[in-house]
């Protein structure tokens, strides 16, 4: 069984290949070159480009929450729960498809010296 990390990186490289590529295949089809290959293929390669981003988003949250577990140790103690208060803006522009883009502004209630603080949060799609 591969590793979290190890799916991480090939999402992650199947994501740095299928957007080049698609982006590719879909200028040459906006030109008129490469015929009905270059129109087959494009949406495979777009459907590769959001799989890859997909599941590295996701692989990506998965290896950072198990990494801050290990970091922090295994046992919970009610003094490692931290807390915010803030309010975030969602607007779903059509250029972005159904993506909202997010911004969120927070102030830490609780927290810890080597907790790593944002005020600001920006973010595209539904994973942050």
């Amino acid at each position: 069984m591969p590793h979290l990390s190890e799916l991480h990186g090939a999402a992650t490289h199947l994501a740095v290949v299928a957007i080049p590529l698609f982006a590719i295949l879909h200028l040459l089809r906006r030109i008129g070159r490469g015929g009905a290959a270059v129109a087959a293929a494009e949406p495979w390669a777009l459907g590769g480009a959001i799989l890859g981003i997909a599941a590295s988003g996701i692989t990506g949250l998965l290896v950072w929450g198990e990494a801050q577990t290990t970091l922090r140790g295994q046992d919970f103690r009610l003094g490692t729960i931290r807390s915010s208060v803030g309010f975030g803006v969602r607007l779903n522009l059509p250029i972005f498809g159904q993506l909202p883009l997010a911004l969120d502004f927070g102030i830490p209630i609780t927290k810890d010296s080597q907790d790593d603080t944002r005020f600001i949060s920006f973010s595209l799609g539904y994973v942050q």
